[in-house]
């Protein structure tokens, strides 16, 4: 199912490639916590985002949003399989295109 997903990610081979990493990095840690992907809320994507904020050294805006466009992506075609009902994350789940967090809505 991941690899399927992937395959319509992108036509280019390396982006197809880096999105299977990252789905496999998030799906990894999602292992760890013994959390069922299809299970996951916003906070828990959330958490995951602020894992990545953390590491050193700290990844790119480029390297987040592509991680999290991975997610997006993969949550989309488990909604368009009928598999997922609705999508754990979202343009506005932790993306950042000039290395600033955004504001809180509301």
């Amino acid at each position: 199912m991941v690899s399927t997903a992937c395959r319509r990610f992108s036509s280019r081979s390396t982006t197809r490639r880096a999105y299977l990493r990252d789905l496999g990095h998030y799906l990894a840690w999602l292992a760890a916590l013994d959390r069922d992907p299809l299970q996951v809320t916003r906070p828990d994507v959330d958490a995951y985002v602020a894992l990545l904020r953390r590491q050193t050294p700290a990844p790119s805006a480029a390297s987040l949003n592509r991680r999290l466009a991975a997610l997006s992506s993969w949550y989309r075609y488990l909604i368009d399989a009928d598999i997922a009902t609705r999508t754990r994350c979202s343009r506005s789940s932790g993306r950042r295109s000039t290395g600033t967090t955004p504001p809180p809505s509301g």
